[in-house]
């Protein structure tokens, strides 16, 4: 029998249609708790989408100031793994950076500060970086979402921007604040919201980036520059060059580079002597445009508080003539290689880039080591630390302060060396010339060691020349040291004994169009008449016939530097050149063959203390050896001078055909180093007439005798 109720509807089918009913509910419920989760994870990405909004627009504005400081709560959501993977990617080295950018934002806040009604949530913004993070993680499809890079459509933020970010462009250009020069980005042709962009930057010469995240920035030195705008590691709008000029780089009117004034250094200039009065010295000032005119072969000078005074050898290019033995010389742009030819056109000279790429200049513009940063090929040609402007000479042979000068005398904090004999005193004392100054003398006996007194570098002056190899570099290193005589100070200026590239450098301005261009200059042949000969020679004179004189001890037979005619023994042919550079006496440089000869460390122990492993370091030059154990002195000459076939820049093996002999240019001496005579001498002195001059270089074993030497000074 079956059952029915009072309608006719069976058990049966009622239980089948609450069965029915309760799987419909069921699906209704499940359908709708969907629909409820959907309209919250909206709900989220509308608020985030609104949020990220003005926050970008907050970033274009640099309006980062509004916002609470986050409690250690708060803190904690930046560390939730789907927040950090995102804001801290690319940006590990900036971790703490990021964090502490970070701002609180309540509901009212979000409302009163950024007029956005209908926000539900508070919120963790960081206006600087643009990233909203919600406090509350919303649970979707078993993620947990707080911040808009998370969702598939809602990208507002760099990864969103990355599809089409690097089609947009940018542009560079440099300007000069005072005395510090300024790249300046422009971003443009670019649609998305990306304001913190970051720079890279650096000089064309150096391999390491540097950073800025302004668009405007200042840079430490002149130069060309690569300038690359990125963000992250996600967008990249490639690279451009700028030149920066400031006043301590190039002087576009001039076309050179502007003397680079250290603390010490005062500009001077002169008045050109002729046939009725001498040249004198003018205290003057870097912005006087009649300082210096390298066109019109006055080159700047400047001195120093005793009396110095050193001369500014700017940074430039060579081309060689040999035909005509001078050299076509093109200034180079601050720290750059680029130089600007005859039509106005920015070109780049060439360089020494690894040990076997050797330029030539007798094809191509080379730029002269000794302006050059050459660290990273061991220094093999005489280059410094970093790339230079241009360096400071000094004008004359190092002399003895008061030794026909006004110098101040003060011993130095370096002591003679033992190996040392004969030292100036400066004391009172007689001379058989009445036109000279009065001097005298004393021994250095045993082991009893005297400091040093710091040389000055007048006309004029008496030679110091009673020094060996290793004071002479150990003197010409402490001229900035604590209390020197000059007003220069160790943190602005390196100051050393002159190395060959930097001789080289002076000779091959000197016979370019900005100097003597192919006549060959004047010989200093006058010598003191004394009887005991410790003192040889006398700065800031000239002959008054021609370079192959015998020596003079008469004032009458020589003009002094300041006279008309005296200008024929400086660098230029006019009163702002250097001088010296031929005669006076033979002058040490800190360049050596390293053959393992005890005399390099007995007369030249701080040149081998300076040196690289037994290499060359910024204040040597080591030279290629090329002798054999048992050879003659002039065979070893032979062999090394045949072994140095790569150095360049230092006037030996571009202008001289051989190492021995009257074979440099313009007949100048030619002595290469070897055997127990492994120091370089250049310049020749007084009493040897043929071998001295510019392009002139002997040997010597390093001892104490009568060759005397200059120093260089460098921006540090």
């Amino acid at each position: 029998m079956i059952l029915t109720n009072e309608k006719g509807v069976t058990l049966q089918s009622l239980i089948i249609t609450i069965v029915l009913l309760l799987i419909l509910t069921s699906i209704g419920a499940t359908a709708g708790t969907s629909a409820l989760e959907y309209s919250k994870y909206s709900k989220l990405k509308t608020e985030l989408q609104l949020l990220q909004t003005k926050v970008n627009e907050l970033n274009e504005n640099n309006d980062s100031g509004k916002g609470q400081d986050l409690n250690n709560a708060q803190k904690e959501i930046l560390e939730k793994e789907e927040v950090k993977s995102i804001i801290y990617k690319g940006k590990e080295d900036k971790k703490d950076e990021v964090k502490n950018g970070f701002k609180f934002f309540s509901v009212s806040e979000i409302k009163s500060d950024f007029d956005l009604s209908g926000i539900e949530r508070s919120y963790l913004i960081n206006v600087d970086y643009r990233y909203v993070v919600s406090c509350e993680g919303f649970k979707y499809k078993n993620v947990t979402y707080y911040m808009i890079d998370q969702m598939d459509d809602g990208m507002y933020n760099v990864e969103y921007h990355n599809k089409n970010s690097n089609t947009g462009a940018f542009k560079v250009s440099s300007s000069i604040e005072g005395n510090v020069g300024k790249i300046i980005v422009s971003i443009n042709n670019y649609d998305g919201y990306i304001n913190n962009w970051q720079v890279k930057y650096k000089l064309n010469t150096e391999e390491k980036w540097q950073v800025s995240n302004d668009l405007e920035f200042t840079v430490d030195n002149a130069g060309t520059y690569i300038v690359n705008v990125v963000h992250g590691d996600e967008i990249d709008l490639g690279k451009k060059t700028v030149t920066v000029s400031n006043e301590l780089g190039w002087n576009q009117s001039k076309k050179v580079n502007s003397p680079k004034l250290m603390t010490g250094l005062n500009p001077i200039k002169f008045s050109e002597p002729d046939d009725s009065k001498e040249g004198q010295t003018i205290q003057t000032n870097k912005s006087d445009i009649n300082w210096y005119d390298y066109d019109t072969k006055k080159w700047a000078n400047a001195q120093t508080e005793d009396g110095s005074m050193w001369v500014w050898i700017p940074r430039y290019a060579y081309k060689i003539n040999k035909s005509n033995q001078t050299f076509d010389v093109v200034f180079l742009v601050g720290t750059t290689d680029n130089y600007y030819d005859k039509d106005g056109k920015l070109q780049t000279a060439k360089r020494q880039t690894s040990e076997t790429d050797i330029p030539d200049a007798t094809k191509d513009y080379v730029v002269h080591p000794a302006f050059t940063n050459e660290s990273n090929i061991g220094y093999v040609n005489g280059g410094w630390k970093k790339e230079l402007t241009g360096i400071w000479v000094s004008k004359f042979e190092a002399g003895y302060a008061g030794g026909g000068n006004d110098a101040k005398q003060k011993d130095s904090n370096v002591n003679y060396s033992q190996s040392t004999s004969l030292v100036w005193s400066g004391e009172a004392g007689t001379s058989s010339d009445s036109s000279q100054p009065a001097r005298n003398f004393y021994e250095v006996y045993g082991s009893k060691t005297t400091a040093i007194k710091y040389p000055t570098f007048q006309g004029l002056t008496y030679s110091m020349n009673y020094i060996n190899h290793s004071d002479a570099f150990s003197i010409s290193r402490a001229l900035t040291d604590d209390g020197n005589i000059y007003g220069l100070e160790s943190s602005s200026t390196d100051s050393h004994l002159i190395k060959n590239s930097e001789w080289g450098a002076v000779a091959y301005l000197g016979q370019s169009q900005y100097g003597l261009s192919g006549t060959n200059i004047i010989s200093n042949n006058l010598t003191l008449d004394n009887s005991v000969k410790t003192i040889y020679a006398v700065t800031g004179y000239a002959s008054k016939t021609s370079n192959d004189v015998e020596p003079t001890t008469s004032t009458s037979d020589v003009y002094k530097w300041t006279e008309k005619g005296g200008t024929a023994a400086s660098t230029t042919g006019t009163i702002s050149g250097i001088y010296d550079m031929s005669g006076g006496t033979w002058e040490r440089t800190s360049a050596i063959v390293n053959n393992g000869h005890e005399n390099l460390n007995i007369y030249g122990k701080s040149i081998m203390n300076a040196l690289n492993n037994g290499n060359s370091s910024a204040y040597v030059t080591v030279y290629p050896k090329g002798e054999i154990s048992g050879q003659s002195m002039d065979d070893a000459s032979k062999y090394n001078y045949a072994a140095n076939t790569k150095i360049y820049g230092d006037a030996i093996r571009e202008t001289s055909t051989a190492g021995l002999g009257q074979t440099s240019w313009y007949s100048d001496y030619s002595n290469f180093v070897g055997i127990d005579t492994p120091f370089f001498l250049r310049g020749g002195r007084y009493w040897e007439p043929n071998v001295d001059g510019l392009f002139s270089f002997n040997r010597v074993g390093g001892s104490t005798y009568s060759d005397a030497f200059r120093s260089v000074l460098v921006a540090q």
